[in-house]
């Protein structure tokens, strides 16, 4: 059963979750982060993913801001021997 969609400021407490979707900063320090945090309140079985695996600049940023989510996803992966998974182009997930 799906439960309802609960947003989280970065201090809030996180419930356990089979399905957490991650879609914030999207820095290379900011992902690995979020998926280091998110990745305890995973139950067994469950999915963590996002989206802009692809993207190399953030779409309307001049500044040269470099997106660092398919760096993040990989070394993360990499550390904890998982394999994580591409989805229509540009989606990623990783199943604990």
């Amino acid at each position: 059963m799906i439960e309802p969609v609960i947003s989280l400021s970065k201090d809030a407490e996180v419930p356990n979750a089979q399905l957490i979707y991650i879609d914030g900063d999207h820095t290379y320090e900011g992902v690995y982060a979020d998926i280091v945090k998110y990745w305890n309140n995973l139950d067994r079985g469950g999915i963590i993913f996002g989206d802009d695996f692809f993207l190399k600049v953030s779409a309307g940023r001049k500044d040269g801001y470099e997106c660092g989510v398919s760096n993040a996803v990989e070394e993360f992966c990499r550390k904890n021997n998982l394999n994580f998974q591409t989805h229509y182009n540009n989606f990623w997930s990783i199943q604990k």
